[in-house]
């Protein structure tokens, strides 16, 4: 999930709200995710991210609560086994803040979340960190992204939201920006701003979106059933219309 991670902004001041799947045969199976901000996730499960995981846990017919946690929080709460899963990211993710995560099992891809650079379509025809020398590259204040725009001599230019950088872009006063998919969609569609006037030209990282689990009989089971249910999910016209919902182009995997 979107950056979030780098994805949006992280409030330790919000409390967890709880959204209850179907009940099923076996033990409750507890999942924890992260706030992600407006229009991506937030307390409520409110946005992109907690409809999604909404709609898998109600189609997967598991015994399970869901919980959402500021980022720190959510981590904390699932390295310490107080949940036993947790959505919004992967295995390799996880590993970046434990050394020893423990035994670790994932659920089937529901998409992949890639931190890009965008330009207007045709402005910069770029297609790595090898071109980037001498443009002017919009960044988040406190953005990690920073040392390495200025590793490759860009000229990085700090912004204070999400709205100064497409300012910025669109009024052509840096060559691109950095940014998540699909996060930044989800934010132009907030903005009202049309999903056409920005291109991603190459990725920097990625991050798949998962269910992730400690590894059990409990939570190997429940993977098995939501496995089929993001299968289904994923090719349903709900999906397709929570991802018009937030202005995620459908060519946008």
């Amino acid at each position: 999930m979107s950056g979030a991670i780098q994805h949006g902004t992280f409030s330790l001041l919000l409390l967890p709200m709880l959204v209850f799947s179907q009940p099923a045969k076996g033990e409750t199976v507890e999942v924890v995710s992260m706030v992600l901000g407006d229009g991506l996730q937030l307390a409520d499960h409110s946005g992109f991210y907690g409809e999604i995981i909404t709609e898998v846990l109600d189609k997967s017919g598991t015994s399970s609560n869901s919980a959402v946690y500021p980022f720190k929080r959510a981590l904390k709460v699932f390295f310490s086994a107080e949940a036993d899963c947790i959505w919004g990211l992967d295995t390799e993710f996880l590993k970046k803040f434990r050394d020893d995560p423990g035994d670790l099992i994932q659920s089937s891809l529901v998409l992949n979340s890639q931190q890009c650079l965008f330009s207007i379509p045709g402005h910069a025809k770029i297609s790595s960190m090898n071109g980037l020398s001498g443009m002017a590259v919009g960044v988040l204040n406190g953005a990690n992204t920073e040392k390495m725009f200025k590793k490759f001599a860009a000229q990085v230019v700090k912004l204070r939201n999400q709205e100064a950088k497409f300012d910025m872009l669109l009024a052509g006063r840096v060559d691109a920006i950095g940014g998540w998919i699909p996060d930044i969609y989800i934010t132009m569609k907030t903005l009202g701003i049309d999903s056409q006037k920005i291109e991603p030209l190459f990725p920097l990282s990625s991050s798949g979106v998962r269910i992730v689990c400690r590894e059990s009989p409990e939570t190997k089971a429940f993977l098995e059933a939501t496995n089929v249910a993001i299968a289904d999910f994923i090719e349903a016209e709900k999906y397709s219309d929570i991802r018009s919902e937030y202005g995620i182009p459908l060519n946008v995997k």
